[in-house]
């Protein structure tokens, strides 16, 4: 199959049906336009930018080499590529709770790659995962956010001891404080008896300070 590919070394665009003339140059043609870039990376070792990571791949070429499905957010090989995948089997491994993907030499995170597949062009921002859940790759729970917007679509914190996002028991008071953190500001949302009064508090100020996310997260789209 013959598919154009900007190398990740020169950043030249070569044809991948293009037969060298040894094995050694053959190799060096799975992920660049020959034997010397292939050279030169390995012994550089340079790793990529992120400018250099999305020279190094065009939108034909991941349509070409990859299927997404939409539906599920998984991405398979087309076709055998530098003896890494294989055509019909689920490209990538998960790392760090994200699935990342290898081509042209340069690791993406899948949703990141599932933005480009979908739209052409590549995510100016961040990938916030709508329901939290960041292997699940559907582009519908996908969007593009700022720090400050992906810090609103956050889970309960693991020492959180009141079962209720923004609500903390305060010892001094013996209340229930609630707060809420919006762009970079911590904010007071006073203090109550109880700590249901509390989430209620939060969950207004949440509605009023968090337009990326006004409502808590749901887990399941």
């Amino acid at each position: 199959m013959s598919l154009q590919r900007v190398c990740p070394q020169c950043h030249c665009t070569f044809d991948t049906a293009v037969r060298f003339v040894n094995k050694a140059d053959r190799a060096g043609a799975k992920l660049y336009c020959g034997r010397v870039c292939a050279i030169d990376a390995k012994r550089l070792k340079h790793p990529l930018t992120p400018e250099q990571r999305k020279a190094a791949i065009t939108h034909e070429f991941v349509l070409g080499t990859l299927a997404y499905d939409e539906t599920t957010g998984v991405f398979v090989w087309r076709v055998r590529l530098g003896g890494r995948g294989l055509s019909g089997r689920v490209a990538g491994w998960i790392s760090g709770g994200y699935r990342l993907i290898t081509l042209a030499g340069a690791t993406y995170k899948a949703h990141r790659l599932a933005w480009f597949y979908v739209n052409g062009s590549w995510p100016s921002k961040h990938i916030d995962h709508i329901n939290g859940n960041p292997t699940d790759n559907r582009i519908k729970n996908l969007r593009q956010c700022t720090d400050a917007e992906n810090a609103q679509n956050v889970a309960l914190r693991k020492n959180n001891t009141s079962g209720f996002a923004g609500v903390s028991w305060d010892r001094r008071k013996k209340k229930w404080h609630a707060s809420i953190k919006a762009y970079g500001k911590r904010n007071s949302l006073g203090y109550y008896q109880t700590k249901e009064a509390a989430s209620s508090a939060y969950l207004n100020g949440k509605a009023e300070l968090h337009k990326f996310q006004p409502t808590p997260r749901v887990v399941s789209l």
